[in-house]
């Protein structure tokens, strides 16, 4: 009769330490594929920004949408002391911590498109310049020329305003 009581009782044991570990398990996966299931992939969503210039010598404003496949798009402002004012809108990609996109503007009532850098720098873009000429109706930067970052606008990131 010992031997069966002991068999009891290991049997006992591992009901009672064993099997809620399982059971606690298998809860938590589900609880795991319901919260997976409710919350969309941040990587889905594109990421809002706003960057903003604002001195005596210029206004730029500029929001940026970055789509999950490092497409890059939005609205951008320039209000430099001496030049007229002109708006549009970019589209193009961002590499690393690099943005290489054409920018689609109006100014003094003629539509252009000129290539356009910046280069993110903790929380501010920082615009670069290059030689350029134009080619098949736009400016683009000369071939073989590296952007200069050290001289370029920097607009700092803003809370958005809408």
């Amino acid at each position: 009769m010992r031997y069966s009581q002991q068999l009891l009782a290991t049997v006992l044991i591992f009901f009672i330490f064993f099997l809620p570990a399982c059971s606690n398990s298998a809860e938590q996966k589900d609880n795991q594929q319901e919260k997976t299931a409710e919350t969309p992939s941040d990587a889905d969503e594109p990421a809002h920004y706003c960057y903003e210039l604002n001195n005596e010598a210029a206004v730029v404003e500029l929001e940026l949408v970055v789509g999950p496949d490092d497409m890059v798009s939005g609205d951008l402002v320039y209000q430099l002391t001496g030049k007229d004012k002109n708006s549009g809108t970019f589209k193009g990609v961002i590499q690393n911590d690099t943005i290489l996109a054409d920018y689609k503007f109006m100014s003094e009532g003629k539509e252009s498109v000129r290539e356009l850098t910046f280069l993110k720098s903790d929380s501010a873009l920082v615009e670069g310049y290059a030689a350029m000429e134009e080619a098949d109706g736009k400016m683009q930067f000369k071939a073989g020329v590296i952007p200069d970052y050290s001289k370029g606008l920097k607009l700092m990131l803003i809370k958005c305003k809408n």
